[in-house]
């Protein structure tokens, strides 16, 4: 399913601001949990539940 879809390097005011303040959330946030959706994906990818 992931073939389906793909996560393209874009840039907006809100990713900079995200990224000057925490570089770690930036990449969780948009890169970090790319393809948890998906069975076969590490326990770290997939959302939380609780």
């Amino acid at each position: 399913m992931s073939e389906d879809f793909q996560n393209n390097f874009s840039w907006s005011n809100s990713r900079l601001s995200t990224f000057k303040s925490c570089k770690r959330k930036y990449y969780f946030d948009y890169y970090g949990f790319w393809d948890g959706w998906e069975d076969e994906a590490p326990e770290r990818k997939k959302p939380s539940t609780g």
